[in-house]
Parts: structure tokens; C-alpha cells; sequence
């Protein structure tokens, strides 16, 4: 099965929601969001962004770890400034937050196991 993702903006708590399902790999990552940034979906006004990877499968989340870290850096106008919340269900899941969080000095970002706790983290 491929990546397939949908996205909403929660305009009361300012939040990008971004949903993954499927095996995504670092190029889906990317395109997936240049898709976003070229139509201007992510509002300038959002506080945060929560990746659900709940129903998606990372495809070599060490590998794409230091990628994916780097995109949020080098896209530091659309990114900063903005908390990342990743909600991840499995272990294998979690490695890929947790190797961004270590890596990733320009953005704050978090791993969770509810989107309840994202949010709250987000707009606190």
C-alpha cells in the first residue's frame, strides 16, 4: 500500500493536523509537503503542526531521521517558530520523533502517544 496523507487546520487552537497512512518513506515525506507549501494550506498563524504516523509504516526511520531533521531546518521560514508533535503508536513508530528530537536544534518537537497530549503540549 502507498502513502497516502490528508491534512486539516484547526483555526480555534491554530493547530496543522497531518494525517499519514501507508509506508511512507522520506521522498513521500517531502513531496507531501511541498504539495502543502506550494498551495499555501499550512497557515502562517499555526501555533503547531501534529503528524499522525499512527496508521502509516516509516520505511527506514533511522536513516530518514537526520532527513527529515534537516528538511524542517533548511525550511526554517515555514517551520520555526512552530512546535512539531508526532503521534506514533508502535516502537517502531517512535525512533523516528525521537532521533529528530535529538537532532533538530531549530524546532521544538515531541513525540506522543494521544493526540490529546500533543494539543496540549501545542497550545501551552
Amino acid at each position: 500500500m502507498g502513502m497516502k496523507f490528508a491534512f486539516n487546520f484547526d483555526a480555534t487552537d491554530h493547530i496543522f493536523y497531518k494525517y499519514y497512512t501507508g509506508m511512507v518513506s522520506f521522498s513521500d515525506f517531502v513531496s507531501s509537503w511541498q504539495y502543502i507549501i506550494s498551495n499555501n494550506f499550512l497557515p502562517s498563524d499555526a501555533k503547531g503542526i501534529l503528524l499522525d504516523y499512527r496508521k502509516a509504516i516509516i520505511l527506514s526511520p533511522i536513516d530518514e531521521a537526520l532527513k527529515v531533521s534537516d528538511y524542517f531546518s533548511v525550511n526554517g521560514n515555514i517551520f520555526q517558530h512552530k512546535k512539531i508533535a508526532f503521534v506514533t503508536q508502535t516502537p517502531e513508530q517512535i525512533i523516528l520523533p525521537i532521533l529528530i528530537q535529538e537532532h533538530n536544534e531549530t524546532n521544538q518537537s515531541r513525540p506522543f502517544s494521544t493526540v490529546e497530549a500533543a494539543v496540549r503540549w501545542i497550545t501551552s
